[in-house]
């Protein structure tokens, strides 16, 4: 199974011009916790609560460029969703933007993957193991 199959298409996103006030606000209102960023339609990173948290002092008209987090793995449509869920795994992050030719395509996280499991991987051969993200 593909990762296309599976992804959440138009995911909220973020611009890279925005106030970081207006992203916390869209992902208290979304009820996520990390937003992909985009300049135009190229993805260029993620924007999440925990890296905002990191931070000693939040200035709320600062721009969303200066928060961002530009090494977060992405995924292809065409990765395999075994790729997809050592990837989220690893990554300790909730969800992955999902990137064709420097253009958001979607986004996988961890519920998409828990509502497919049983297409992606027989029932049986699933240990919690293979699906928890360690704490970091």
């Amino acid at each position: 199974m593909k990762v296309r199959e599976i992804m959440t298409p138009d995911p909220e996103v973020e611009r890279i011009d925005s106030r970081i006030s207006e992203a916390i606000h869209r992902m208290r209102e979304s009820d996520i916790e990390q937003l992909p960023v985009l300049d135009g339609k190229n993805y260029v990173g993620m924007i999440t609560y925990r890296d905002i948290l990191r931070r000693r002092s939040v200035h709320m008209d600062a721009k969303v460029e200066g928060y961002i987090v530009k090494t977060p793995p992405v995924l292809s449509p065409e990765d395999d969703v075994l790729h997809a869920v050592d990837v989220l795994r690893d990554s300790g992050l909730p969800a992955l933007p999902v990137v064709d030719k420097h253009e958001l395509v979607g986004i996988v996280s961890r519920t998409d993957i828990m509502k497919h499991i049983g297409e992606v991987m027989p029932a049986d051969r699933v240990r919690v193991l293979d699906l928890m993200a360690t704490d970091r």
